[in-house]
């Protein structure tokens, strides 16, 4: 932790959203953007005494970046503060790691990579929003928080487990479990395994590679919409993992 309890840098790009309860040292946790849209990443407070210590005052908020670290313990941020510290907590956050995969391998098996560019993909994904847009009106202006960072490479997986192309040309030989976020992960780790296996063993029957494509960009039109960077990050489905997880056919999304 820091010195006096913790001063936390916030990245601008990823607004936080609190209980705001008038207090100065509380400001920048506030977001323009309402939870629903679950900008950033979606957390529950369960540390023993962590909105006790927040009360008490005793905690500042810095909503900016780190500017460099120098003079001893001296930590400056981009806002001109400077911060003496005993420990800096670098929380990286999460993003999947596909070093295992060369990028043929990644375009073969549609996981992100720079296929993703392909006229093919761009007219699949403007189809996507514009289904999207008609079907789900609230998410045809969602709030701008594109970043240069932004992803823009998401997966080319059907029901977020399967390369379309190989499963159409009868490939069953992978699947990949564990790419889709939600709340309850239990729950969608055991629905995966069911459908990865049943899918290997060739006991479900799939739609052709074009139904499997739409189906594809339809859902990343709706997470990157729904979810903001999130969605652009992952295939995200945080609070709809009821609905995602249960959908016909085939009882699993």
């Amino acid at each position: 932790m820091l010195r006096n309890l913790g001063q936390y840098p916030l990245d601008t790009g990823e607004p936080r959203t609190c209980i705001f309860l008038g207090r100065r040292q509380f400001i920048g946790l506030t977001t323009p953007y309402r939870i629903f849209w679950c900008n950033s990443g979606l957390g529950l407070a369960s540390v023993p005494h962590f909105w006790k210590t927040f009360h008490a005052g005793n905690i500042t908020v810095h909503r900016t970046e780190i500017e460099s670290f120098g003079d001893g313990n001296m930590l400056s941020l981009k806002n001109g503060t400077k911060i003496p510290t005993d420990y800096v907590i670098l929380c990286t956050g999460y993003t999947h790691n596909l070093g295992t995969f060369k990028e043929e391998l990644r375009a073969q098996y549609e996981l992100p990579s720079k296929e993703d560019f392909s006229p093919k993909w761009l007219k699949l994904d403007a189809q996507g929003a514009q289904k999207v847009d008609s079907l789900l009106p609230l998410l045809r202006n969602p709030p701008d928080t594109m970043r240069d960072r932004s992803r823009k490479r998401p997966c080319r997986l059907y029901r977020r487990l399967i390369s379309p192309s190989m499963a159409s040309q009868g490939d069953r030989s992978i699947y990949f479990p564990g790419l889709i976020h939600s709340v309850y992960t239990p729950l969608v780790a055991e629905l995966q395994a069911l459908w990865g296996a049943a899918f290997m063993l060739g006991r479900l029957d799939i739609p052709d590679q074009d139904t499997m494509d739409e189906e594809v960009a339809v859902w990343n039109a709706w997470t990157s919409k729904r979810y903001l960077e999130q969605g652009r990050k992952h295939a995200y489905s945080i609070y709809d993992y009821i609905a995602v997880s249960y959908s016909p056919p085939y009882f699993y999304c």
